[in-house]
């Protein structure tokens, strides 16, 4: 009981300082973006075709419909989706994360304990990593997948330790095979990329085994890790190579990369506003930018620096270094040149990369502490001076801001008119809160350093347990904050749609914009009333889509955040908007569409699901296929293969449902001609004509089109998730064998006993 008495401890902190996220549902629509619109929305959609008896292949509620399994974030495969899965959606996504936290905050409390021994300092950096700002904002952004991920990295690690230490290490890399393949099924590769990296990076210094040994035993973790995980990666790879993420341009890098302004904030994490995420001086989204872990953790880390001089030490500091270079982005002049390394073109955001400093920075805290805690007085003596150093330090600033109070006004508004010269006024009205944040950042971080000092004078047994108390206080005060923010957009509740849109809502797509601003991530086309969803894995065809039908010369819609406003809709292209199957669009702004309701609008032009074009023209080329579309009427196709138009007839009845997601009915009453399908076109789709398999070919550049001959009654679509079967198959081999492995180690163990 002894043993368990501090990670119960910490699992108690934690619970007390994410207690929000154990009120349900409520606490759900109080996040960010992602959750209510992504995640919240795929789990329901999931947990509705289990309770159908269906497996979710596709997903037809999301732009125009988006392969489902084979995408990395929809986390079907995630042992934490089928552990949560009787629960509401909701609250299994609520408890998942709560439940995840606390078992990332006992990872590390055991990864420290294995390298010190000391239980004060394994707490302590429990919750240094836990309660820091990397996971707090994505808490208070709705970033399932992002914790589920990241909380792998203490026991990875931990694991990793065994398998270069024991004996029997190969026993152990399969344990790690095992806790890496479920690590890439969360749903979230580029942490799960950066968690394979740190352990392969500490499996390549620690180099006491010999070379065959230690190949072998990594050998084993990939083998396991790619056959666990199988079932995910081997339908994704249709997705990969069509995404928009795989090819952002160096401006959206340079938005997403964490700017030299933004460094102080790992230090004084109010220095630029009074939430980091809504300051005013950065241009561009910066919730993933902060990394606060404390003001202690911080002392500490530099502690362990100066006193534990071992390669363990250098390798973390090395990592938390190498992470906020990486975070730099376009502001490292390398990074244009280590993006291009394998697997570093993955990571969508070089902000992300910030992970690696909330990780190492802990580990060198709680490392930093059990040095302390071992050191004689003589040590203690030596290291007095940085710690008033530090604490004079924060004073001379914090006083310099309070008197310099006008020129930094001055400062900051030059600075808001230099970043916003169009719209500066939303900006400057944060200026005095970021002023005030300022001087309480500093504040804290002079009373945190007194904290500190007047741990090195304490010679109470009972001080071990202050810097953790004293760390809570911290973390309580700087990042509770990002536990309720104000949510960017929000779903329209089902109520409303079902009150505001027309019976035929399910079988057209609208297109919601909020703000004046077109957000194709936030569920800008569904075919349900009710349904607003997104996927960030969204092809480059769709984007390059949007962008002709809104005017634009070249791909200008930012994959994340567009700013297409409704006047700039040229109503000569509005045809795309036609096929597109855009029916009803809802906008604050007055529209050239009959008004439904204050902000619901009409388009009567909008084609249905399935029509059949009785005219076509031939384009090899996607760009002139897709120039060549918006010129063209409705009723005439553009294909990529020359097909026969002879027998072409106009349709008299053209009639579809769907059973499931997966599949499309269309019921023709003797039609002939090019039967086009605004539904995505992806590799997996699969048509019958009358029960007689047909090919499916690429119509209108986005969609799917099927030659029907004279007579047709009947065409069926299905999507299965290429690769689907092979996945499966080589994950059920792996699984199996794991099986047979642990009852043989189980049976041996009980012969030895």
């Amino acid at each position: 009981m002894r043993f368990a008495a501090p990670p119960l401890l910490l699992v108690g902190f934690v619970l007390l300082f994410y207690s929000k996220l154990m009120t349900g549902n409520e606490s759900l629509v109080r996040l960010g973006e992602d959750g209510p619109l992504f995640y919240y929305p795929s789990r329901v959609f999931a947990q509705e075709c289990l309770r159908s008896g269906v497996l979710p292949h596709w997903k037809p509620y999301s732009f125009a419909g988006m392969p489902f399994l084979a995408s990395l974030e929809s986390g079907f495969f995630s042992p934490w989706f089928w552990l949560t899965v009787g629960l509401p959606a909701g609250l299994g996504l609520l408890w998942g994360m709560l439940a995840n936290l606390c078992l990332g905050a006992v990872g590390m409390y055991f990864l420290l304990l294995h390298y010190t021994r000391s239980e004060p300092a394994a707490l302590f950096s429990g919750l240094a990593f836990v309660l820091g700002t990397f996971f707090t904002t994505r808490v208070g952004f709705g970033h399932f997948p992002v914790i589920e991920a990241a909380i792998g990295m203490p026991w990875l690690l931990l694991v990793t330790e065994k398998v270069l230490s024991e004996p029997q290490g190969w026993r152990w890399s399969v344990l790690l095979g095992a806790l890496y393949g479920a690590n890439l099924l969360a749903g979230f590769p580029e942490i799960s990329f950066m968690v394979g990296v740190v352990f392969t990076l500490r499996w390549i210094i620690g180099l006491r085994l010999a070379p065959v040994a230690l190949a072998v035993r990594y050998g084993i973790v990939v083998l396991i890790s790619l056959g666990t995980s199988a079932i995910q990666l081997f339908p994704a790879l249709t997705v990969l190579e069509r995404t928009s993420r795989m090819a952002l341009p160096l401006s959206f890098i340079q938005e997403q990369s964490v700017p030299p302004l933004a460094l102080p904030t790992l230090v004084v994490p109010d220095l630029l506003g009074s939430a980091a995420a809504h300051n005013a001086l950065l241009k561009g989204p910066s919730v993933e930018m902060p990394g606060y872990v404390g003001v202690l953790t911080l002392q500490f880390a530099l502690v362990a620096l100066l006193l534990a001089r071992r390669r363990r030490t250098w390798f973390f500091g090395a990592l938390a270094l190498g992470g906020i270079l990486l975070a730099m982005g376009a502001f490292n002049p390398l990074y244009p040149f280590l993006s291009k390394l394998p697997g570093l073109s993955l990571i969508a955001r070089p902000t992300r990369w910030m992970f690696l400093f909330s990780f190492s920075v802990p580990v060198l805290g709680g490392l930093g502490l059990s040095a302390l805690l071992a050191a004689d007085k003589s040590t203690l003596e030596k290291l007095r001076p940085y710690f008033v150093g530090l604490l004079l330090l924060g004073l001379v600033v914090l006083i310099a801001v309070v008197v310099g109070h006008g020129r930094l006004m001055e400062w900051g508004q030059a600075q808001i008119h230099a970043r916003y010269p169009d719209h500066p006024e939303r900006q400057l009205a944060k200026l005095e809160g970021m002023l005030a944040g300022q001087r309480l950042g500093l504040a804290l971080f002079v009373a945190w350093s007194g904290a500190a000092l007047l741990f090195l004078f304490l010679r109470s047994p009972r001080r071990v347990y202050l810097p953790a108390i004293v760390l809570f206080l911290d973390l309580w005060l700087s990042n509770a904050k990002y536990l309720s923010l104000p949510q960017p957009i929000s779903p329209l509740p089902m109520e409303l749609f079902h009150a505001m849109l027309p019976s035929d809502a399910k079988d057209f797509r609208f297109l919601p914009l909020e703000k004046s601003k077109l957000w194709p991530e936030a569920g800008v086309f569904s075919h349900r009333n009710n349904a607003v969803g997104y996927d960030s894995l969204t092809s480059k065809e769709l984007f390059q889509y949007l962008a002709t039908a809104f005017g634009k010369s070249s791909l200008e819609i930012d994959p994340l955040s567009p700013t297409t406003t409704p006047q700039d809709w040229p109503l000569t292209q509005a045809s795309l908007l036609d096929r597109l199957g855009v029916r009803y669009v809802i906008s604050e702004l007055p529209l050239p569409f009959p008004r439904l309701s204050q902000t619901l609008y009409r388009r009567d032009s909008a084609l249905p699901l399935a029509s059949v074009a009785t005219n076509w023209v031939v384009e090899a080329s996607p760009t002139k296929m897709l120039t060549k579309l918006s010129t063209l009427p409705g009723d005439t196709a553009v294909v990529m293969r020359s097909v026969d138009q002879k027998s072409a007839s106009h349709p008299r009845m053209v009639a579809t449902t769907r059973p499931d997601p997966n599949t499309i009915e269309i019921t023709l009453n003797g039609a002939s001609g090019l039967l086009v399908i605004h539904e995505a076109y992806y590799k997996g789709w699969e048509a019958t004509i009358d029960r007689r398999l047909t090919p499916v070919m690429i119509s209108d550049y986005l969609f799917m089109g099927v030659l029907v001959p004279p007579g047709t009654q009947k065409v069926r679509l299905t999507y299965h998730a290429p690769y689907f079967r092979e996945g499966s198959s080589v994950t059920g081999i792996t699984g199996a064998g794991l099986l047979i492995f642990l009852v043989v180690s189980v049976a041996k163990r009980r012969k030895f006993r």
